[in-house]
């Protein structure tokens, strides 16, 4: 047996506010992440390209939809995924992020983790307080 990995981590700013849909008893958001590589040219100088990379994450919710807005900051993990179709007999490609977790950082640079929605909760019952040895289940 061969091991294989397909994981996509991506630190990058909206470059437009989220699309949201609904597929069937799903809802599907949809956004473009933009990230910057920087590398020095033959000359010695410094060269700056920015990369837009499609994000499709299903069932999202409200409370992070309502912060996917365009210039947010975004943390996304994932996996990479090709669709290839054909039109007019050519055929295409599309590669895509179908996201596992986002997270919005703030300007701060403090993650908000919003899949788990733990910051949520500390929000509304007051700061996680770490327990002794004495708690711990094992």
């Amino acid at each position: 047996m061969s091991f294989t990995l397909n994981q996509v981590t991506l630190l990058g700013t909206l470059g437009k506010d989220c699309e949201t849909r609904t597929a069937g008893s799903n809802t599907v958001t949809s956004f473009s992440v933009a990230t910057e590589r920087n590398w020095k040219d033959k000359a010695g100088e410094w060269k700056k390209e920015t990369d837009w990379h499609n994000i499709t994450f299903w069932n999202p919710s409200d409370y992070l939809k309502d912060r996917l807005k365009k210039g947010a900051k975004v943390l996304v993990t994932g996996e990479m995924r090709t669709d290839k179709y054909e039109k007019d007999g050519v055929t295409h490609y599309n590669t895509k992020v179908i996201a596992k977790q986002v997270i919005p950082v703030d300007r701060k640079g403090e993650a908000q983790n919003e899949s788990s929605g733990q910051n949520q909760h500390e929000e509304e019952h007051g700061e996680l307080q770490p327990g002794t040895e004495e708690d711990l289940p094992f």
